[in-house]
């Protein structure tokens, strides 16, 4: 009676630990349970992620266009602008030029106008005098007044050449200009728009 008790103490002993193996392994299946939740979790937050992106994407696709043809717009504008202000330039120096050359023009027949009052005043006053103008002192004196007024018709006249080359350079120069500003601002406009197509062509539009 006493041996078949003490036999059955060591199956007691093993079911005991069969059992408290069965709880570890229900440990286990539960802790693997909530990892894979966890990772379920991480997984879903990528997800949220990844169409947060997309949606931005769907707004900085057109933006990045947009702001491409608006520069584009811009330099285009500002192009012309420059070009008109070149232009009103061009038109400036030719109308100073011109001015400058009236004004010596005049000044001109004013030496003219005023040699031919002094030279008539000696034949006057020689003739007053019963002096022969056209000889001695008289003759000498209108020759001498006609030497100063032709040196400074000289004058005149180099200063209304001068002024004249000066405002074809200023035109032309002014010219070349306003067509540089020109080509430049139509450049900036292609190329903003080109850019606006090539982000448009390779990202798309709302994608």
């Amino acid at each position: 009676m006493v041996a078949p008790a003490a036999v059955a103490a060591p199956v007691a002993k093993g079911g005991v630990a069969a059992a408290g193996t069965s709880h570890l392994g229900s440990a286990a299946l539960a802790s693997g349970i909530h990892g894979v939740g966890a990772s379920s979790g991480l997984l879903a937050g990528g997800l949220t992620a990844g169409s947060m992106l997309g949606g931005l994407s769907a707004y900085a696709n057109p933006l990045m266009m947009g702001l491409s043809a608006l520069q584009g717009i811009n330099a285009y504008r500002q192009g012309q602008y420059q070009s008109s202000m070149a232009e009103v330039q061009q038109l400036q120096a030719i109308t100073d030029s011109e001015l400058k050359q009236v004004q010596a023009i005049e000044k001109g027949n004013e030496t003219m106008r005023r040699l031919l009052a002094m030279n008539a005043t000696v034949v006057a006053n020689g003739a007053a005098g019963n002096i022969d103008p056209t000889s001695g002192s008289a003759r000498k004196l209108q020759e001498v007044n006609e030497a100063y007024a032709a040196r400074d018709l000289k004058k005149l006249e180099a200063y209304q050449r001068s002024y004249k080359t000066y405002g074809d350079v200023q035109s032309e120069m002014f010219a070349l200009a306003g067509d540089e500003y020109s080509t430049q601002g139509t450049v900036g406009f292609l190329t903003g728009v080109g850019q606006a197509t090539y982000f448009g062509m390779k990202y798309g539009v709302g994608d």
